[in-house]
């Protein structure tokens, strides 16, 4: 299966600025946008979220790491059905002082990550990873 193309869909998409798709076992990049930052998501970084609800409690407190960047757990459904999405945001960094909204979406064998432009509402991108961990969900992926 080609993900580029599922990549090269959610950057048409109004608002997106990155896109991966990351597969879940083994833990690795399947594509994502050439030059964006999700290329560079480490396989523990995945680990952490495959992780059981439970084990992932405790981003709500600490928060999480994605690409190299902290950011800070908003909201976490990855194990409720019909949901399976994360909301989350990044933290300002001397490299780069704004935040991004991030949503990542969960199917059986794979995670959906999308990252929305500066200044664009989560709410905004949520829908597109959550479609195509739907669609993704009933191919069996």
């Amino acid at each position: 299966m080609s993900w580029d193309s599922y990549v090269t869909n959610l950057m048409a998409r109004n608002g997106v600025d990155d896109a991966a798709i990351l597969g879940l076992d083994p833990p690795s990049v399947w594509a994502a946008y050439p030059g964006g930052k999700f290329a560079s998501i480490t396989p523990q970084e995945i680990q952490a979220l495959a992780q059981s609800e439970g084990s992932r409690k405790r981003f709500m407190a600490e928060g999480i790491t994605l690409a190299g960047g902290k950011c800070t757990v908003l909201r976490d459904s990855l194990d409720i059905d019909q949901d399976f999405t994360m909301d989350i945001r990044t933290k300002a960094c001397p490299d780069d002082p704004s935040t991004y909204s991030i949503c990542i979406a969960k199917s059986k064998k794979a995670l959906v990550v999308v990252r929305a432009k500066k200044d664009v509402h989560g709410g905004t991108v949520n829908p597109y990873a959550h479609e195509i961990a739907k669609y993704l969900i009933g191919s069996g992926y």
